[in-house]
């Protein structure tokens, strides 16, 4: 059996107010102009392994800097679901 992301939700991460992707097992390709938000999608699945992700930011460091809210990523994968949240007063939560 292949593990893989069968979804992926970003809220308030990054660039990106709120983002949503469907998965399967082909190879996924992500382009964009420069500044659209591909590094962060990567950074995003990154965050679902042990760590501190793929540019070893820390929880507040993600969080879109206009909009003054925490950030939530969710993911399925090998129907388990998996949320990371992270709210302004510091508190993490995975679930």
């Amino acid at each position: 059996m292949n593990a893989f992301l069968s979804s992926l939700t970003l809220a308030q991460f990054r660039s990106h107010p709120r983002a949503a992707l469907s998965l399967d097992e082909r190879p996924v390709a992500i382009w964009g102009e420069n500044g659209a938000g591909k590094t962060n999608i990567l950074e995003a699945v990154s965050l679902m392994s042990p760590g501190r992700g793929l540019r070893r930011a820390a929880a507040e460091e993600v969080a879109r800097a206009d909009a003054g809210l925490g950030w939530k990523l969710s993911a399925e994968s090998a129907g388990h679901e998996i949320e990371l949240l992270w709210e302004p007063d510091g508190t993490r939560s995975l679930r």
